[in-house]
C-alpha cells in the first residue's frame, strides 16, 4: 500500500471505511501519545483524584483499577488535546456518577455508545489499528479494560497500557501483537473502539474488504438516491436481463448459492450485493467502477451498457468483448474475482486498479477519476449506514451479549476456548422470546424451544476457532415479527467442562414464507437392482416401477414437479433417459442422494429427453449395483394440457451438458414447503418375496419394496417428503413415522391415484405420526402419497413407511 499512502498523502483526501468517513491527512503508522502521569495508585494528577469518575467514594474503593486508569488517561489525553474534545463529554456522560461500570460493560451494555470491534473470532482489520483505542475483555463477571498507546509501523503489535491485569493493581504498559494468543484474558480477545483525534481520523483504510456492513437495503437505499439511474429499479430484470448469457452457469465453482441458483428474477441491489460477497471485495469499489465505465449508477441503463458493467475483457482490441462476459452478472463477478487475485497478490489498490485497467479493459482510465468517484459514493454511503438498519447476521462469541435488529433468524456461533488440550463434545442453545436486548431486563423470557445437543458425536475432536450455522428453526416454531429473542449456550467440552450462558440477542422485523409457483404432482420409481430378482411380467403394469415410470402432470395456474427414486442396477440401468412427449417448455433436472439434498446438482434449463448417467455428472455420484438416487424435474412454465413425464432405464449417453450445485428453483415450492426426499412400497411387483429375510444379502433388501424411508433435515422451511405405494394384499395398510418429538410430528398427508390431480386427494389433517393409511383397492394399485409437515424440524430425522407386518 505504499504508492497509495504517498498518493493520498499529497493533500487532504476522503475515503469510506464501515460507518465512517475519513478525512486523511498526515498521517503516520507508529506515533504515539505523550506519556501518562497515572503511573502508581498515588499519582498526584487531578484526572487521578478530583477529575476521575471512578475515584473512590465513601462506598468503593476504585482507585487502581482498570476503569479508574482508562477513564483517567483518556481525559487526561483531551486535556492536552491529544484526543478531539468531544471524548471528554462523551466519557463525562457514560460513565459520571452511574452504576455499573465494570469493564466488561463498556461494551455489553454500550456505555460508550459507537462501534465495538471483536477479535474472537478474527484479527482487529488493519483500517482500525492505531493509537487512541479502547480496549475491552469481556472474560470475568467485571472484565478488563486498557487504553492504546501506540501502533507499530507495521501495524501488526500495540502498545497497551493499563492498571491491574494481574489483580494487583498496578501500572503495566507492554507491547502486544495482534496475531496470537498473548494478549488473551481468561481465554478472551480484546473487543477494541476508536476515540476521536484532533483533526485526524484512522490510519488508511483498506478499500479492497469493506463490505462486510453493507447489506442489499443498504445498497438499495444508495441507488434510490439517484432518480435517473435505472437501477434502482427492483424490477429491472423485466426490462432487461441482468444475466443475459446464463453466466451462472457457464461458471460453476460459486461460494455463494444465491449465485448458483442463478440471478435472473433479482434486483440489481442484490446481484451488486452478492457480487461483491461472491469474492469478499467492497460494494462502494463495484458501485464506483459501474459508474466510471456505463454511468449505470446515475442514467438510464441498456442492455448494451449492462453487458459491459465493468469493462472486463473488453479490451481495445476487441470492442465487441468476450462473449462470455457479456452480462452484468458477469461484469461484476469478474471484477471482484479480479479484484481479489490481486489482494492475493498483496497489490496495493492502486496497482490493482492500474493492472486491471490496462489488462482487462484495454484503456487507460483515470485513477483520479475513479477516486473522484469513489470519495463522492463513500459519503454517500456513509450516510445511508447511519439510516438504514444493518441486515448482518448477529455472531454469538464466547462470550457475547450482542444487540442487534435482524431480519434473519440464524446465528453464527464462534467458539475459542484457548486450550489445545480439550475441544467442543456438543453445543445446545435454547431460545427465549424476551421484552428488549437489555440483559437487565430481558432475564430469562419466555420459553420458545430447545435445540437440543447440536454437535453431540459430531463435535467430538472438533478443532479450536471453528464455526457453525445455527437458525431459530431448529428450536421448535416460527418467530414472532418485531420481537426480541435471546439465544442461551452451552458448551460442553471433552474433558468435562462446562461452560454456561453464552448470549445474543436479535429482532425479527420481517417474517415471510418463502413464495413459489412450483407444485408438487406427482412421483415415480425405477427399483431396477432389486427388480432383477423378478420373472418378466412379474404383476400388474409390469415392468413400470421397476425398469421405468411415469408420472402424470396437470394443467394448473402453477408450474408443475415430478419426482422419481432411482436404484442403480450395473447391468441394465446405470443410466437414466427423462422425456415428456407435446412438452416445450425448458425444465431443471435435479440428481441427488436419497438422504440429503447438501449434494445435490442441477441441470438448469434444459429440454427434452435428457439422460443422466455417471458422465454427465462428473462421477459425483457411485451410481454402483443397489445405489438410490432421487431425481426432480420442473418444469418452467405452467401446462395446458395433461403431460407423461416418464423416467426408464437406457444404455444411451449421457447427456453433454453442464450442471451447477444446488437444487434449483423449485427447491421452495407452493406455501413456502421445501422438498426432501421421496420413496416407494412397490410390493406388488415383489408380492411372492414376502418372506425373504431382511438379512439378506441382496443390497438394501426390503427397502423400496416392502418398506422405505427418506429423510427431513432442520432448515427455516417446513419439510415434505414422497412415497409412491403400489397396494397389494399383503401391504393393504402403510404405516408413516418419524423420528422427531411429539411436537414436530404433526403433519398432513395427501394420498391420491398415480394419474389423478391434486384436488382428488384424500387429505389426512393434522394427524401426530404414527398414522396409518389403508387401501381397499384392486391388486397393484398406484399411490402417490405426499407428507408436510406443519412446522420446520429441529434436527435431521428418518421418514419411515412400511407394510403392516413388518417389523
Amino acid at each position: 500500500m505504499k504508492s497509495l499512502i504517498k498518493y493520498l498523502l499529497k493533500a487532504k483526501f476522503l475515503i469510506w471505511l464501515p460507518g465512517l468517513l475519513i478525512c486523511m491527512a498526515h498521517v503516520n503508522a507508529g506515533d504515539t501519545f505523550s506519556p501518562t502521569n497515572i503511573t502508581s495508585t498515588a499519582s498526584s494528577s487531578r484526572f487521578a483524584k478530583t477529575d476521575n469518575a471512578f475515584k473512590n467514594s465513601a462506598s468503593q474503593t476504585l482507585t487502581g483499577q482498570c476503569t479508574w486508569y482508562v477513564y483517567g488517561r483518556v481525559m487526561e489525553l483531551v486535556d492536552k488535546g491529544d484526543l478531539d474534545s468531544s471524548v471528554y463529554n462523551k466519557f463525562r456522560n457514560a460513565f459520571w456518577k452511574r452504576s455499573g461500570r465494570d469493564a466488561k460493560n463498556w461494551k455489553n451494555t454500550n456505555f460508550l455508545g459507537g462501534t465495538w470491534h471483536c477479535t474472537n473470532d478474527q484479527t482487529l482489520p488493519m483500517q482500525y489499528r492505531r493509537k487512541g483505542l479502547v480496549a475491552v475483555w469481556t472474560n470475568s463477571s467485571n472484565g478488563h479494560v486498557g487504553f492504546v498507546e501506540e501502533i507499530s509501523a507495521d501495524k501488526k503489535r500495540y502498545r497497551l497500557s493499563d492498571f491491574n491485569r494481574a489483580g494487583n493493581t498496578r501500572y503495566r504498559n507492554k507491547w502486544y501483537p495482534f496475531l496470537g494468543t498473548e494478549d488473551a484474558l481468561g481465554r478472551q480477545y480484546p473487543c477494541f473502539q476508536t476515540l476521536t483525534l484532533p483533526d485526524q481520523a484512522p490510519s488508511l483504510g483498506d478499500m479492497y474488504n469493506d463490505f462486510r456492513t453493507i447489506s442489499i437495503a443498504h445498497i438499495h437505499s444508495f441507488l434510490q438516491q439517484f432518480p435517473n439511474g435505472d437501477l434502482k429499479n427492483p424490477s429491472l430484470h423485466t426490462r432487461f436481463s441482468l444475466d443475459a448469457n446464463n453466466f451462472y452457469q457457464i461458471e460453476t465453482n460459486w461460494n455463494l448459492s444465491e449465485i448458483r441458483n442463478g440471478v435472473s428474477k433479482m434486483s440489481p441491489a442484490e446481484i451488486i450485493y452478492y457480487a461483491a460477497k461472491e469474492n469478499n471485495i467492497n460494494p462502494v469499489l463495484l458501485l464506483a467502477k459501474i459508474q466510471q465505465e456505463q454511468s449505470l449508477i446515475e442514467r438510464p441503463a441498456t442492455q448494451h451498457k449492462l453487458d459491459r458493467a465493468t469493462g472486463y475483457d473488453i479490451p481495445n482490441s476487441n470492442p465487441a468483448g468476450n462473449p462470455i462476459y457479456k452480462s452484468f452478472l458477469a461484469q461484476l463477478t469478474g471484477l471482484t474475482y479480479q479484484f481479489d487475485q490481486f489482494r492475493k497478490k498483496e497489490f496495493t489498490f492502486q496497482e490493482a486498479y492500474n493492472k486491471y485497467t490496462v489488462d482487462y479493459t484495454g484503456q487507460e482510465a483515470s485513477f483520479s477519476r475513479f477516486m473522484t468517484i469513489y470519495e463522492k459514493y463513500a459519503v454517500l454511503m456513509d450516510d445511508v449506514i447511519q439510516t438504514v438498519p444493518s441486515m448482518r447476521l448477529p455472531k454469538l462469541q464466547s462470550p457475547a451479549n450482542d444487540s442487534q435488529e435482524h431480519s434473519t433468524t440464524s446465528v453464527a456461533f464462534t467458539w475459542d476456548n484457548n486450550n489445545t488440550a480439550s475441544s467442543i463434545t456438543s453445543v445446545e442453545f435454547t431460545l427465549r422470546k424476551v421484552s428488549s436486548n437489555d440483559s437487565e431486563t430481558a432475564t430469562k423470557g419466555d420459553y420458545v424451544g430447545s435445540c437440543g445437543r447440536m454437535v453431540e458425536g459430531k463435535g467430538r475432536g472438533k478443532p479450536i476457532g471453528n464455526r457453525e450455522n445455527y437458525s431459530s428453526a431448529l428450536c421448535g416454531g416460527r418467530l414472532e415479527p418485531n420481537q426480541w429473542y435471546k439465544w442461551a449456550v452451552t458448551l460442553y467440552f471433552n474433558n468435562g467442562a462446562e461452560a454456561k450462558g453464552f448470549s445474543a440477542y436479535f429482532k425479527t422485523e420481517h417474517i415471510s414464507i418463502p413464495s413459489s409457483d412450483y407444485v408438487w404432482q406427482g412421483n415415480g420409481s425405477l427399483i431396477s437392482y432389486h427388480g432383477r430378482l423378478l420373472p418378466h411380467a412379474a404383476g400388474q403394469d409390469w415392468p413400470y416401477g421397476i425398469t421405468q415410470d411415469v408420472v402424470k402432470l396437470h394443467p394448473s395456474s402453477n408450474k408443475p414437479v415430478g419426482f422419481f427414486q432411482w436404484q442403480v442396477n450395473e447391468t441394465n440401468c446405470q443410466n437414466l433417459r427423462l422425456e415428456a412427449k407435446g412438452l416445450s417448455s425448458p425444465v431443471d433436472v435435479t440428481l441427488g442422494s436419497w438422504k440429503t439434498r447438501d449434494d445435490d446438482i442441477t441441470f438448469a434449463n434444459v429440454f427434452l429427453p435428457f439422460v443422466l448417467g455417471r458422465s454427465n455428472t462428473d462421477n459425483r455420484f457411485e451410481m454402483n449395483d443397489g445405489k438410490w438416487y432421487l431425481v426432480k424435474v420442473a418444469v418452467h412454465q405452467p401446462l395446458n394440457q395433461e403431460i407423461k413425464l416418464n423416467a426408464e432405464c437406457t444404455t444411451a449417453t449421457p447427456t453433454d451438458i453442464s450442471y451447477r450445485r444446488g437444487g434449483g428453483e423449485a427447491r421452495i415450492m407452493k406455501d413456502g414447503y421445501q422438498w426432501q426426499g421421496n420413496a416407494s412400497i412397490i410390493s406388488h411387483m415383489f408380492r411372492h418375496q414376502w418372506h425373504k429375510s431382511e438379512n439378506s444379502s441382496d443390497i438394501d433388501w426390503p427397502y423400496g419394496v416392502f418398506r422405505d424411508l427418506s429423510k427431513v433435515h432442520p432448515s427455516s422451511e417446513k419439510p415434505m417428503v414422497f412415497f409412491q405405494w403400489q397396494r397389494d394384499t399383503v401391504c393393504s395398510r402403510l404405516t408413516f413415522d418419524a423420528e422427531l418429538g411429539h411436537s414436530e410430528k404433526q403433519v398432513d398427508i395427501h394420498v391420491k391415484n398415480w394419474s389423478a390431480p391434486n384436488n382428488d386427494a384424500t387429505v389426512h389433517r393434522r394427524v401426530t405420526l404414527p398414522y396409518t393409511i389403508s387401501d381397499n383397492s384392486t391388486e397393484g394399485n398406484w399411490r402417490v402419497i405426499q407428507i408436510k409437515f406443519l412446522k420446520p424440524v429441529s434436527s435431521h430425522a428418518r421418514v419411515t413407511a412400511k407394510c403392516a407386518g413388518i417389523d
